[in-house]
């Protein structure tokens, strides 16, 4: 009889950084590798991925990395982890592009991945063991969902997904192939939790083009898109809509260029291809009627192309906008990005007469709500249920909606767990073990990975909220004096207006400071820096109310 564990190393009781392994008898299985992203109390940091101690120790254990769809949140920290931990990689063409944009973005030249390209349908043996993929409908072409067979019934995994049976080609939700598979015995199902408290179906709320179509068909002059980067569906749908009413499509800069490229190359079902996005050279060559702009980008960096357009800070000067501008700004509403987004907002209205945004809860991300989770349920019967991806909130949630559906799930086979915990199955019962996998956070910042410690991070902080003061001299020990400086800067701390004042007291407290270290019989340039950056927080507190980092360096010469 199979052995089975199954844990999140990431993913769970949070937003982002997806990380679930499988382990059948001493086989593991990794779905996702993901990222997430920091905070404002993490300066520095680029990203966020998983702790992966358990897998270094056992990746002679490792068969297979296996991703559903090319987000970050599922495949940023592959590159890392892999140069670790190699096994196949099993994805569809669109992912490998998007890991391999990330690998190279992330400068990991030395990491060579064995890609094992797969169809959103293909029924694979890996490892000596099924895997049925099934396509989903998520924003991301050629999403999917797997099926692990066992001796005890399958495993099925389904991460982000709705329930939409009319989507085009390349978001198409293959239900046929699931009931199939539902007909079988369904041990474990795990799906995902991120609108599990949300009543109905996310269809067809993630839907731009019906509430935009007439607003772009009566648009008078150029169109301006405005999508996040990892929404390909709308993204997609809107391209469509603009070809329709006879608009010539360009992209803003070269990062919505490439990602045309990208699409173009990895998935034939893209309404787009290069040859359809006119050169910016152009963009000004056409009737404006005729035209439509299409402007990508993650999270608040979206918004701040937005703005600087708007106030005519872009750096391609041959995008200008005018008053009879249409913008049109795809973005589902979240805390996160609202400050941003406002800015943005109001910043174009100054400039553009018709500016369009979704209000919150009129236009929502491409997850399962209330009743796309409950059909996938209903259809496949799970002898035991675990929710995945989301907060504590909403994997409870979830968990809470299969209980109340009447299929035989209750409190001893619904599990709710952290990152760690694993859940151990066999032919009698399933059950949370009394071991915990090694979790945490690993930092990472630009091309390095690790720990950083709280000391590092708290500095960065300060630094970045209360600014830094630089100091350098050079003293001789033989003539005990100060030979050359000091040399002070100070970086995001005080207005101009204060500084000259400022600087004054600075470098008197630093002169000083060495002066008295002359005087003692044991000269310690480690105690000069310790006694002035003391001296010079308490002094700089009392003065402005901020407190700097303070970085002094003396050289010595004898």
């Amino acid at each position: 009889m199979d052995k089975i564990r199954i844990f999140a190393l990431g993913g769970l009781d949070e937003i982002g950084k997806d990380l679930y392994c499988i382990e059948i008898n001493d086989d593991i299985f990794v779905i996702e590798c993901g990222i997430k992203i920091p905070d404002k109390t993490m300066p520095g940091i680029d990203f966020i991925m998983p702790q992966i101690d358990y897998l270094i120790e056992n990746k002679n254990r490792i068969r297979a990395y296996i991703i559903t769809h090319g987000h970050d949140p599922e495949i940023g920290a592959l590159p890392y982890i892999y140069s670790l931990c190699p096994a196949p990689l099993y994805c569809t063409k669109l992912t490998s592009i998007f890991v391999e944009s990330f690998r190279k973005y992330c400068a990991l030249d030395n990491v060579k991945i064995d890609y094992q390209i797969v169809n959103s349908t293909d029924d694979r043996m890996i490892a000596n063991r099924r895997f049925r993929f099934f396509s989903t409908t998520h924003n991301m072409p050629q999403s999917f969902g797997l099926c692990i067979s066992t001796d005890q019934g399958n495993i099925i995994f389904i991460d982000d997904f709705v329930n939409d049976y009319n989507s085009d080609p390349g978001f198409t939700y293959d239900a046929r192939s699931l009931m199939k598979i539902g007909e079988e015995k369904t041990l474990l199902l795990m799906t995902e939790s991120l609108y599990a408290d949300r009543i109905g179906y996310t269809s067809p709320f993630y839907k731009a083009v019906p509430k935009l179509d007439y607003t772009i068909k009566e648009a008078k002059g150029r169109i301006i898109y405005a999508v996040p980067t990892d929404d390909i569906y709308n993204l997609s749908m809107l391209a469509k809509a603009s070809l329709k009413y006879g608009r010539r499509l360009f992209s803003y800069d070269d990062e919505t260029l490439n990602l045309y490229k990208t699409l173009a190359e990895s998935s034939p079902n893209f309404v787009l291809s290069e040859k359809m996005v006119g050169h910016r050279d152009d963009v000004n060559r056409y009737k404006e009627s005729d035209v439509a702009i299409f402007m990508t980008g993650f999270g608040p960096k979206l918004f701040h192309k937005l703005e600087l357009l708007a106030l005519g800070k872009n750096e391609d000067r041959r995008i200008r906008l005018a008053k009879d501008d249409t913008i049109i700004i795809v973005n589902a509403f979240s805390y996160e990005n609202e400050i941003a987004e406002n800015d943005a907002i109001n910043e174009l209205t100054k400039v553009v007469d018709n500016v369009n945004y979704f209000r919150k809860n009129e236009f929502i991300k491409m997850h399962a709500s209330e009743e796309d989770l409950k059909a996938a349920i209903s259809m496949l019967e799970p002898k035991y249920y675990l929710p995945i991806r989301g907060t504590f909130k909403s994997l409870l949630a979830n968990a809470q909606l299969a209980l109340s559906m009447g299929l035989g799930l209750n409190h001893s086979n619904v599990f709710v767990l952290d990152n760690g915990m694993v859940l151990e199955v066999n032919e009698n019962r399933a059950y949370i073990a009394k071991d915990v996998i090694k979790h945490g956070d690993l930092f990472i910042d630009g091309k390095l990975f690790g720990h950083y410690d709280e000391k590092a991070l708290e500095e960065r902080k300060k630094m970045s909220d209360d600014g830094v003061i630089l100091l350098g001299a050079t003293i001789s020990k033989t003539k005990k004096a100060i030979i050359l400086g000091p040399d002070v800067q100070m970086r995001g701390f005080v207005y101009l207006k204060d500084a000259e004042s400022i600087l004054r007291e600075v470098t008197r407290l630093f002169i000083n400071t060495i002066k008295n270290e002359f005087k003692e019989d044991v000269f310690a340039i480690n105690r000069i820096y310790d006694n002035f950056i003391d001296l010079c927080q308490r002094q700089m507190r009392r003065e402005t109310g901020k407190v700097p980092v303070i970085l002094p360096y003396i050289a010595i010469s004898e």
